[in-house]
C-alpha cells in the first residue's frame, strides 16, 4: 500500500511540474501610456476625493502618476467612502509580481491608505495612528489576480481641508510581471475548398495576446507575420491575432500547419486544413452532341476533360449566358439547339474561348416542319415585355380553331406556363416569373394554339 501511495504521489508531482513548466511570464510597464494606463478608477465622492491618472509621471508635479487622495475643497464623507485605482491582470492570467514606486501620505487617522489584493488581503498601508510622510519607496506585491490602491474613510465622518490633502496613495511608476498559463489557441480552419487566389487567413487567441503567426506546408515556411505589441499595456498584443498570407505556390494541394506565439514567448502549432490551388480553366468539352428530346427542348451531352489533380468540373456555361451547376456535370437541356458550351471548375475557373459547339456531322433530331394551308391558324406575337415580376405577352391568332392560347417560358429545366381565352382573335397573357426566370440571361418564349406554335427568344 505504501509503495502504491508513493507512486501516485510521484505521478501527481510530475504532473504538477509539467503543468507549471508550460506557463511563462512577460513584463509590462505601468503608468507609461497616457491613453491607456491599465488602472480602473472608483470615486464614491468626487467632491471630497480626487482620483487622477496622468501618465507617465512628471517629476515635480504633485498629482501626476496614478494618484488617489482627499481633495482640497471643503467637504465631508461618512465611514466606508472610498476612492481607488484598481489594476487587474488580463483574463486568464495572474500577476506574478507587481513592483511600484509609490508614495503614501496621511496626516489624519480618520483615513486608511492601503493596497489590497483581489482576495481582500491588505498588503501595504499606513497603519493605526502612524503617519506616512509621502516619501517615495519601492514596494513589491506577489501572486494576485488584482490590486486596489485606495484611500477610505474609517471614522464615523471624515473631513477634508483646503490646506492640502489629508491622505493619499500615489504610484509614480512600476512594472508588472504577468504569468500566462498557456500558449495561444489556434482558431480552427474552415473546411478546405478549391480557390484561385493563393492567399489564406489564419488567426489565434491568447490571454497575453498573439505576438506572431507562421504558416508552413511541410518544412516550407510560407510566411511569418509579427503583430503590433505594446508592453506599456497589461495585454500587450492583440487578444485575437489574425494575418493573411499570400503564397508563391504553384497549383496543387498543400497541407498546412500554423504556429502562434504569445507575448510571453509561448508557441503552439496545429494543422490548418489544406490549401487547394487551381488557377487554370478546364479544357473544352469532349464529343459534344445535341439531340431533340421531343418536348421542344434539346439535350446536350459531352465528356469532361481529365482534370487530374486539378479542381473537378462544377458547372457548364451556355453561350446564351445560362449557367447550370452540378458536380462533374456532363449533360444539360436547352430550348436552343445551337448553343456553345464551356466548363467551370470548383475553383471558379472558366474560359469562354474553350467553348465547344455541335460539329457539322452531328445529326440533330429536329422535328420536320408542319405545312400549313392558307386557312390554317397563324400566330403573331406583337410584344413580350417585363412588368415587375410578370411577363406580359400580347398577340393575335388568325383562323383560330379553338378559343384557347397557351404561353410557355423555358430556361434550362425550368418552365412557366399560362393559358388564356382569345377575344376577337387577340390575346394578352400575364405570366408570373420566378426568381430563376427573372435573372439575367436568355429565355425561350413559345405561344401555342392547337398544333400551331410561334417562338421568340427573349433576353432579360
Amino acid at each position: 500500500m505504501s509503495r502504491t501511495i508513493a507512486v501516485l504521489a510521484a505521478l501527481v508531482l510530475a504532473l504538477l511540474v509539467a503543468a507549471t513548466a508550460e506557463a511563462a511570464t512577460y513584463d509590462v510597464q505601468l503608468c507609461a501610456d497616457p491613453a491607456a494606463t491599465g488602472f480602473v478608477a472608483r470615486n464614491d465622492n468626487a467632491a471630497a476625493f480626487l482620483a487622477s491618472a496622468r501618465c507617465p509621471n512628471v517629476p515635480g508635479e504633485p498629482f501626476s502618476g496614478v494618484y488617489v487622495g482627499t481633495n482640497t475643497a471643503n467637504g465631508g464623507m461618512t465611514r466606508g467612502t472610498v476612492a481607488s485605482w484598481t489594476l487587474n491582470a488580463p483574463a486568464g492570467t495572474t500577476f506574478d509580481a507587481v513592483v511600484v514606486r509609490r508614495q503614501l501620505m496621511r496626516s489624519d487617522p480618520d483615513y486608511a491608505v492601503e493596497a489590497v489584493k483581489a482576495d481582500g488581503t491588505i498588503v501595504d498601508a499606513c497603519l493605526g495612528d502612524n503617519d506616512c510622510d509621502g516619501a517615495a519607496t519601492n514596494q513589491t506585491f506577489r501572486r494576485t489576480r488584482g490590486l486596489t490602491f485606495q484611500v477610505r474613510c474609517v471614522a464615523a465622518t471624515c473631513a477634508t481641508s483646503q490646506a492640502g490633502p489629508r491622505a493619499s496613495y500615489r504610484i509614480v511608476s512600476g512594472t508588472a510581471t504577468i504569468d500566462d498559463p498557456a500558449p495561444p489557441v489556434i482558431v480552427a480552419a474552415t473546411a478546405s475548398a478549391w480557390q484561385r487566389t493563393p492567399a489564406l487567413t489564419v488567426s489565434a487567441t491568447d490571454a497575453s495576446g498573439v505576438a506572431s503567426l507562421t504558416v508552413k506546408t511541410g518544412e516550407k515556411a510560407l510566411g511569418t507575420t509579427t503583430l503590433t505589441c505594446d508592453f506599456r499595456h497589461l495585454q500587450p498584443c492583440p487578444g485575437t491575432g489574425s494575418a493573411t498570407f499570400t503564397t508563391d505556390l504553384p497549383d496543387g494541394t498543400y497541407p498546412l500547419t500554423v504556429t502562434a506565439t504569445d507575448a510571453a514567448g509561448q508557441a503552439s502549432t496545429a494543422p490548418y486544413g489544406t490549401l487547394m490551388l487551381d488557377r487554370t480553366a478546364p479544357a473544352s468539352p469532349i464529343g459534344l452532341t445535341v439531340r431533340a428530346t421531343g418536348n421542344g427542348m434539346y439535350a446536350y451531352s459531352w465528356t469532361n476533360p481529365d482534370q487530374g489533380q486539378a479542381a473537378p468540373i462544377a458547372a457548364a456555361h451556355l453561350s446564351d449566358g445560362t449557367v447550370v451547376r452540378g458536380a462533374d456535370i456532363q449533360q444539360l437541356e436547352s430550348a436552343s439547339p445551337v448553343e456553345r458550351v464551356h466548363l467551370e471548375d470548383a475553383a471558379g475557373n472558366a474560359d469562354p474561348t474553350t467553348a465547344a459547339g455541335t460539329s457539322s456531322n452531328t445529326p440533330l433530331q429536329l422535328k420536320p416542319p408542319i405545312l400549313q394551308s392558307t386557312t390554317a391558324p397563324k400566330i403573331k406575337i406583337a410584344s413580350a415585355k417585363r412588368q415587375g415580376t410578370r411577363l406580359v405577352v400580347k398577340g393575335t391568332v388568325s383562323n383560330a380553331t379553338t378559343s384557347k392560347v397557351t404561353v410557355t417560358l423555358t430556361r434550362g429545366k425550368r418552365t412557366a406556363r399560362k393559358t388564356a381565352t382569345l377575344a376577337r382573335g387577340r390575346f394578352t397573357i400575364r405570366v408570373a416569373l420566378s426568381a430563376t426566370m427573372r435573372r439575367k440571361g436568355s429565355v425561350a418564349l413559345t405561344v401555342r394554339h392547337g398544333t400551331v406554335r410561334a417562338t421568340k427568344r427573349l433576353r432579360f
